[in-house]
């Protein structure tokens, strides 16, 4: 049975007045009561099942215009404006920070009390070096 059959079925129809009639004959997302008015699945279940076989809390009355809305694919914005922390970093200024960096790590592998530092910093495949330096500074 197609999904277009099974709204024509007696049982959704009648589900579908069961709906409308608990809603007030308005739409629950702006309150509209002058234009057509559907009845949505609020979400689909994984495991198809006839449209009657939804209990009432899985399905709500919406306008046409919020209906629409709400299956319309949303624009995702082309770009995501910049944040300051996400601009990219002078090569010279990010050389230096190198530089800081690894003598940072030189010092603390002298240092016996920074070994487990260092350690964990260049066993830890991701945020390692960050992990280090929140150590050292703490230092």
């Amino acid at each position: 049975m197609t999904y277009q059959q099974q709204l024509r079925d007696p049982r959704w129809q009648k589900k579908r007045l069961l709906v409308l009639e608990r809603d007030e004959w308005k739409c629950v997302s702006c309150g509209d009561s002058k234009t057509e008015l559907h009845v949505d699945h609020i979400k689909y279940r994984t495991r198809r099942i006839k449209a009657w076989e939804y209990r009432m809390d899985e399905l709500q009355t919406l306008c046409r215009l919020c209906h629409e809305e709400k299956h319309t694919p949303k624009e995702r914005p082309s770009a995501i404006e910049p944040t300051p922390d996400m601009m990219p970093v002078p090569p010279e200024r990010a050389a230096l920070k190198f530089a800081e960096i690894l003598e940072m790590i030189k010092a603390a592998e002298s240092n016996p009390a920074h070994t487990a530092a260092v350690k964990i910093a260049q066993s830890s495949p991701q945020g390692g070096f960050e992990k280090l330096l929140k150590i050292l500074e703490q230092q």
